[in-house]
């Protein structure tokens, strides 16, 4: 096929899901009772808008999938997908915000950033058109949550200024450079390898402007689809923090004593360090947030291990940047807001 008439069309599909609406969605419906795929349906919804990956765990929400749906569901249909019966459901806009609203979560409308991705997976750069499926599984989820993703066609232009030791090095600006052509908004460079019996994916996501900068990195590991899954997830964490609108309760004394800001020095607790490997590594991925200076160790009892630092800025930053990177999960804690468990290597 004529590798302009390739990339017009790339283009199209690129932009075709940035306009399509939030709040139509479809899921398998082949056996699945009425109100089960409603249900799946709202959800799905509900995490697009809000970033929240459980729904049904919040009361609210709950009660509300409880007591009916009529309300929320403007028109449903079916239809057959590639995976079969599919239900295609469009919601009420103004009634899913109210329902957010009610819940006390964020909404994210717009804008919803184009993201190209320049991964490399045995030293060669992932194609839009891949063999192994890496960029189908990621458009899937882009569809699933709303974000217009795509992958290099990696055609001549491309391979004149892309190269896989760019991408691994970090080297933006021959990146940003072919990048121009996708219109991209963002960009996650990444690398795909296999250990363990599992994949494994480092990433970072940065700006298309400027000199891309970075605004937050990760790493994903499981099977294929996993790795793709806990990639988006965290994007659409990012970018529900960043856009959404509202979510907050007010803020009681006790929340803003525990929400420093610039300058303010602080303590982060990290468990299950158990080697030597492990702290240097977290010491890494926690400098590699450039939201804290001075960053040291001030104790370590067992494979827990408490930090100071001052932030650089204020604690959204941080708490972004480590929301991203998979390794470190929040840890509930009273007394401790930046409380977190290793994930290893």
């Amino acid at each position: 096929m004529n590798r302009i008439l390739v990339l017009l069309l790339s283009l199209l599909s690129f932009t075709a899901l940035a306009t399509d609406s939030l709040y139509r969605v479809a899921v398998p419906a082949q056996g699945v009772p009425l109100l089960d795929a409603q249900h799946q349906a709202l959800a799905q919804v509900i995490t697009r808008m809000s970033g929240l990956q459980d729904p049904l765990s919040n009361p609210t929400l709950s009660a509300a999938v409880q007591a009916g749906q009529a309300d929320v569901i403007q028109e449903y249909s079916y239809q057959e997908g590639a995976a079969g019966r599919e239900m295609a459901v469009l919601f009420k806009p103004e009634a899913v915000k109210q329902l957010l609203a009610q819940a006390k979560l964020p909404i994210w409308e717009s804008p919803r950033p184009k993201v190209l991705f320049w991964l490399v997976s045995e030293d060669r750069l992932v194609p839009d058109e891949d063999k192994a499926g890496w960029s189908d599984r990621f458009a899937l989820q882009g569809q699933r949550w709303a974000i217009p993703v795509r992958f290099p066609l990696m055609d001549l232009d491309d391979i004149e200024l892309a190269k896989p030791e760019l991408v691994t090095q970090g080297l933006l600006a021959p990146l940003l450079k072919a990048s121009q052509r996708y219109e991209a908004d963002a960009l996650v460079l990444g690398r795909l390898y296999q250990k363990d019996d599992a994949w494994w994916l480092d990433w970072t996501l940065h700006t298309s402007a400027n000199k891309g900068t970075a605004l937050g990195s990760g790493r994903a590991k499981g099977e294929p689809d996993a790795v793709v899954a806990q990639v988006m997830q965290g994007l659409l964490a990012y970018f529900v923090d960043t856009y959404g609108q509202g979510g907050s309760a007010p803020a009681s004394d006790e929340q803003t004593a525990l929400t420093p800001g610039s300058g303010s020095q602080i303590q982060l607790v990290v468990d299950g360090l158990k080697q030597l490997s492990d702290l240097l590594a977290a010491r890494s991925a926690l400098d590699a947030t450039q939201a804290l200076q001075g960053l040291n160790v001030v104790s370590m009892a067992g494979d827990s291990v408490i930090f100071s630092a001052t932030l650089a800025t204020d604690d959204g930053k941080l708490r972004n940047a480590l929301r991203l990177d998979h390794r470190f999960t929040p840890v509930t804690d009273a007394n401790q807001p930046f409380h977190f468990q290793w994930q290893g290597q």
